[in-house]
């Protein structure tokens, strides 16, 4: 009997070790796929508790903010955003919804501010209560000159238009006085 029970506890333990074994390399498998999504991304993506502390930060976000992991994980995020405006872009998160395309602006290291837009989805619990969230940003700065030149590009349009219906004025009037003169 007590050969049994010894024997059923060594296999409890050898099944627990072999199951835990499998859990890790789940585990270690699915952080692997998650680092290469964040590396192969342009995209500041991080992850945040429920309270706002950085927990996760990825390549997109160094090249974007120009911090490195060090300095900003067990941050509050909102510090890389200009004054008030990350609290009520993320508002929904609490109430368990996704926030899409908000424009704020972000604070570099210097300072500086310059325009983004974020994306967040919440990480929800079995109780479906937020415990966090994903964040994703957006650089907007490359998107606002292309604007700009294109705003420049039409200014310069709409004036060669006036010229080319000035000169077309011109030839209309040296065509008449030609006619004109042509007749006398």
């Amino acid at each position: 009997l007590v050969t049994c029970l010894f024997s059923l506890c060594v296999g409890a333990l050898v099944g627990t070790v072999l199951w835990l074994r499998e859990l890790t390399k789940d585990h270690s498998r699915e952080r692997a796929r998650t680092q290469a999504l964040e590396e192969v991304s342009d995209s500041a993506v991080m992850t945040i508790r429920s309270d706002g502390k950085i927990t996760s930060w990825c390549r997109g976000a160094i090249l974007l903010w120009e911090y490195g992991p060090r300095e900003v994980l067990g941050r509050p995020v909102a510090q890389l955003f200009a004054d008030g405006v990350l609290a009520e872009a993320l508002r929904p998160l609490a109430k368990g919804k996704a926030v899409r395309d908000a424009h704020l602006k972000a604070k570099g290291p210097k300072g500086i501010e310059f325009p983004v837009s974020l994306s967040a989805v919440p990480i929800l619990n079995e109780r479906k209560q937020a415990v966090g969230a994903v964040i994703n940003v957006a650089d907007l700065r490359p998107l606002n000159s292309m604007q700009t030149r294109l705003m420049a590009q039409e200014k310069i349009l709409a004036h060669n238009m006036t010229l080319l219906e000035k000169n077309a004025d011109r030839c209309y009037s040296l065509e008449q006085a030609r006619r004109h003169l042509q007749t006398v």
